[in-house]
């Protein structure tokens, strides 16, 4: 199973690495959308867990990013899920800036349920919208399992850029 995973993370580096020479380019030929931002960006997730058995359970969480440069940012994440699930998720990875308010992340991170903890791959994406000082975002991530299972966590971030 650690193959399966480290297969999923190789794929999403390569996806990456292929995403930013994309985004090279756009920014050649979009460069009037230059864009500010911030180098911190901290939200407090708000949604829904399904897991692989079915049951949903309300999450909460928190995020934070500090961006490195205008395509990528170094981040982590905690989700808690409610009774139904009961379970702690953490994790950190990279995010990718490919165009405008476009985020996706790729992370490796650890679920702890029932006393166990597994490892796991959360690939997700999001969409920024500035309402004033705050940042409004949707949000759809994939937990990818050791196990082989799959998680979905969706919802928003409500968070500010400092």
């Amino acid at each position: 199973m650690r193959r399966q995973i480290l297969r999923w993370v190789v794929l999403a580096g390569m996806s990456g690495v292929a995403v930013s020479g994309w985004c090279a380019e756009q920014a050649d030929a979009d460069s009037e959308h230059e864009h500010h931002y911030h180098r911190h960006h901290v939200a407090v997730f708000l949604g829904n867990t399904h897991n692989h058995h079915g049951d949903d359970a309300f999450t909460v969480g928190l995020d934070y990013e500090f961006r490195l440069s205008n395509l990528f940012g170094a981040g982590a994440f905690i989700d808690l899920t409610g009774e139904e699930i009961d379970s702690a998720v953490a994790g950190g990875g990279l995010f990718i800036h490919p165009w405008k308010d476009l985020r996706l992340l790729t992370a490796l991170g650890n679920e702890h349920l029932d006393g166990h903890d597994e490892l796991l791959v959360r690939l997700g994406t999001m969409y920024d919208f500035h309402v004033g000082k705050w940042i409004l975002t949707p949000n759809l991530n994939v937990d990818l399992l050791e196990s082989g299972h799959q998680n979905w966590v969706a919802g928003f971030l409500i968070g500010r850029g400092f």
